[in-house]
């Protein structure tokens, strides 16, 4: 990725990038062709090493956007304005720093609820909803491409 600003932004990307790529390479290794060609049969993960990388993807992801959005805002307005909006949501961060693409916004508010949910995992009671960590790993991957896309224009 091109350097955006000199910070540790590169570095959170890199971590959720090789966490998506080391989980889609256990994902592939577990996986074994049915007998008739049909399928697959997935091998058990005894170490949980997928489940492991989606969440450091899904979390890092959400390290570099608020990395990225603390530069942002701070270049952008001052300091003193970042202060003042430290506990606003991470997708109306987004918007200040001009990524407004409605797909883009919607997709932050769902990693932040889920990376939310990872990280303070006793404030959360079941809600009725199942999440496969590789599957929210796939979006925080497709999101940092959407957000890779409007530095590189």
């Amino acid at each position: 990725m091109t350097e955006i600003f000199h910070t540790n932004i590169n570095s959170f990307y890199t971590i959720a990038e090789d966490a998506y790529r080391n989980m889609l390479a256990i994902q592939t290794r577990n996986r074994k062709p049915n007998s008739d060609k049909n399928g697959y049969i997935i091998t058990f993960d005894p170490n949980h090493e997928s489940l492991q990388n989606a969440l450091v993807s899904i979390v890092f992801t959400c390290i570099f956007i608020e990395a990225l959005t603390h530069q942002g805002i701070t270049k952008r307005y001052n300091i003193q304005t970042f202060k003042k909006l430290q506990n606003t949501l991470l997708e109306n961060k987004l918007e200040m720093i001009g990524i407004t693409d409605s797909e883009a916004i919607e997709m932050t508010s769902q990693l932040r609820k889920v990376r939310n949910q990872i990280v303070h995992e006793k404030a959360y009671f079941d809600n009725g909803e199942i999440k496969i960590a590789e599957q929210e790993a796939k979006n925080a991957y497709l999101l940092r491409q959407k957000i890779k896309t409007f530095f590189e224009n």
